[in-house]
C-alpha cells in the first residue's frame, strides 16, 4: 500500500499524526496479536542493533532539542519503524513467506508502472488528487520525473531499484521465473522514468553485487583492495577521494557537487554536531540545510553514537546474510534469494551516500533487514530423494535379509555350532538354521 497511498493521506488525532503507514502498523499489530505470529520468534544480534540504533539515536534527539515536541516526533518515529521491522520479523518466518514477498513486490511493480507511464506521457500525477503529491511532475535539464505516490522522484527510484534486485535474485533461483522477470522489468521501468542519479547508480551497484556471486571467493580480497585503493587515491588526489561523488553523474543536472559539498562541511562541523547531534545544518553552507546523506544525518540527528550505531546495523545485517550463505556451498538451491538480499543491502549503503531516506522509502529498508535476520535463522531447503525406475517396492512380508560375508568360524565353534554345517546352499552363514529369520513367512 504504500506504493499507492501517498503519504499526504493521514489521520490527526490531538497533535499525533498517524500517516498511513502508521495505521497499517496497527492493523497488523492487532492481526499479530490476535493469531500469535510472535511465538517461535528467535531474536538474533541484528535484531538488537536496529532497536538500539532507533532508541538510543531518538533519546539524544530528544536531549539535543529538550522540549515536548521532539519528544512527540521520536516518539512517533519509534512507533513507525519498529513497527514495521517488528512486523516483517513476525510475518516472515518460512522460505515460502520470504519467496511470497519477493512475489507480491514484482506484483506491485507492474500496475505501478502503468501509473508512472501515464504520469511521464501526461506530465500529471494521478496521485495528486489524494493530496500529499504535485499534481504537474517535476521536470529538470527537459526531463520529466516522475514520482507516482512517492514523496520524491528520487525516493520512487530508489525503492523500486530495491524491488529490480531482489526480483532479479529469485530469476535466479529458476522458480516463478516469468513473475520475477515481470518484476525486474517493472522496477527498471520505473527507475528510468524518475529520471534521477541516484536510483540508476543504485541498479548498478546491485548488478555489481549480484555478479560478484561467480566470484565470491574474491570477495574479500576486492573489499580490502578497495580500501587501500581509496585511501591511496586521498593522498594522491588534490582534494579529498570523496570529491569522486562530484564527478558520479548518471542523468543531466545531478547535484553531486552538493553532496561532496555536503561530506566537506560535516568533516569541518564534526566538532559541533559529534556529542548530541546538531539542530539544523544550514549554517553549513547555501542548500545545506537538505541532508542528503544518510549516514550524515544519522550524525546530525544522534551524534556520532547514532552513526556508530547505524553502521553497526549495516554490518550486522551482512553478516547474517554470511551466516545464511555457508549452508550454499555452490551457486545452488537458494543461493541466489540469500545473495539477492546481500545485494540489495549493499545497494541500500551505495543510495544512502547520495539520499535520505523518507515516507514511503523506509519500507523497503526495514524490510530488507527483517530478510537479513530472517534467512539467518532458515534453515536450507532438503532435496527431496526422486525415486529410480529400477526401484522395487518394499514387501512388508519378505523377511528381512542379512548381508552375506565370511562366517566367523571361531566364533561359531564357542556356541557348539561348528561354522562348516551352516554352508550348504540356501543357509545364511551370519545366522543359525533354528533362528526365526530362518523360518519361511507365513501363508496368509
Amino acid at each position: 500500500m504504500a506504493c499507492f497511498v501517498p503519504a499526504g493521506q493521514r489521520i490527526v488525532v490531538a497533535g499525533l499524526d498517524f500517516t498511513f503507514l502508521r495505521l497499517l502498523v496497527i492493523a497488523y499489530w492487532v492481526r499479530i496479536l490476535a493469531f500469535q505470529d510472535f511465538r517461535g520468534l528467535r531474536l538474533v544480534a541484528l535484531d538488537y542493533a536496529v532497536a538500539a540504533w532507533i532508541l538510543v539515536g531518538s533519546l539524544v534527539f530528544i536531549v539535543q532539542w529538550a522540549n515536548m515536541w521532539a519528544v512527540t516526533n521520536r516518539t512517533g518515529y519509534i512507533y513507525e519503524s519498529l513497527g514495521i521491522y517488528v512486523t516483517f520479523r513476525c510475518l516472515l518466518r518460512s522460505w515460502g513467506d520470504v519467496e511470497r514477498t519477493i512475489l507480491i513486490l514484482a506484483l506491485i511493480s507492474l500496475p505501478a508502472m502503468c501509473f508512472f507511464t501515464v504520469e511521464q506521457m501526461t506530465g500529471r500525477n494521478l496521485f495528486s488528487v489524494m493530496g500529499g503529491v504535485r499534481e504537474f511532475t517535476q521536470v529538470r535539464e527537459g526531463r520529466l520525473r516522475a514520482q507516482g505516490a512517492f514523496s520524491h522522484p528520487i525516493m520512487a527510484g530508489c525503492f523500486f531499484a530495491i524491488v529490480l534486485v531482489l526480483c532479479s535474485g529469485l530469476f535466479m533461483t529458476g522458480r516463478k521465473r516469468f513473475l520475477s522477470f515481470a518484476g525486474c522489468v517493472g522496477g527498471f521501468t520505473i527507475v528510468i522514468m524518475c529520471a534521477s542519479s541516484t536510483p540508476l547508480l543504485a541498479v548498478i551497484s546491485g548488478g555489481i553485487g549480484m555478479a560478484f556471486a561467480w566470484i565470491r571467493t574474491l570477495l574479500a580480497p576486492f573489499r580490502w583492495g578497495v580500501l587501500l585503493l581509496l585511501i591511496l587515491l586521498h593522498f594522491i588526489m588534490q582534494g579529498p577521494v570523496w570529491a569522486l561523488i562530484a564527478r558520479a553523474s548518471a542523468v543531466g543536472g545531478s547535484t553531486g557537487w552538493h553532496r561532496k559539498h555536503l561530506i566537506d562541511k560535516a568533516v569541518a562541523f564534526f566538532p559541533e554536531w559529534f556529542l548530541l547531534g546538531t539542530k539544523s545544518t544550514s549554517h553549513w553552507g547555501h542548500g545545506l540545510s537538505d541532508v542528503t546523506n544518510q549516514y550524515i544525518l544519522e550524525g546530525v540527528r544522534g551524534g556520532l553514537l547514532g552513526m556508530t550505531l547505524f553502521v553497526t546495523v549495516i554490518v550486522l545485517g551482512f553478516r547474517a546474510v554470511g551466516k545464511a550463505l555457508r549452508s550454499e556451498p555452490d551457486r545452488g538451491g537458494l543461493f541466489w534469494l540469500k545473495w539477492a538480499v546481500g545485494a540489495t543491502l549493499f545497494t541500500h549503503c551505495m543510495c544512502f551516500i547520495g539520499v535520505s531516506y523518507f515516507g514511503q522509502t523506509t519500507v523497503s529498508w526495514f524490510l530488507t533487514l527483517a530478510l537479513a535476520a530472517t534467512i539467518s535463522q532458515l534453515p536450507p531447503l532438503k532435496s527431496k530423494a526422486t525415486p529410480q525406475p529400477n526401484d522395487k517396492p518394499k514387501d512388508d512380508s519378505e523377511p528381512p535379509r542379512i548381508a552375506q560375508g565370511r562366517p566367523n568360524h571361531a566364533r561359531l565353534a564357542a556356541r557348539g555350532r561348528p561354522g562348516h554345517q551352516l554352508q550348504h546352499e540356501g543357509h545364511d552363514p551370519g545366522v543359525p538354521a533354528h533362528h526365526p529369520r530362518r523360518m519361511p513367512p507365513k501363508q496368509p
